[in-house]
């Protein structure tokens, strides 16, 4: 098993033993997001971003750190699938 993998079943594992309101299920679905993107699975990951971004919106006020590290991170996703208007759109997202 590599590390990616053995990083996804601990966050999966951490995951299934939080309650859905847990300040730390965000963050979970954050670093899902990145171990997927790393192993090149890039809607699985945008699936994770997603989620961590909505939970983000709903307990942070809209210009915390959070929730511009995520749209960063779907802009990084879009721009390896190809599709630069999307990344643009997230990047710009990001910072605003």
């Amino acid at each position: 098993m590599g590390k990616f993998d053995l990083a996804e079943k601990y966050y999966r594992r951490w995951l299934s033993e939080l309650p859905s309101n847990h300040p730390s299920v965000g963050v979970l679905y954050q670093r899902l997001g990145r171990v997927a993107n790393a192993k090149g699975e890039y809607d699985t990951s945008l699936e994770w971003y997603q989620n961590s971004l909505e939970i983000d919106m709903r307990t942070h006020p809209s210009d915390h750190v959070n929730i511009g590290i995520t749209h960063n991170s779907i802009g990084a996703v879009h721009r390896k699938k190809g599709d630069r208007g999307r990344a643009l759109e997230s990047y710009n997202r990001a910072v605003s």
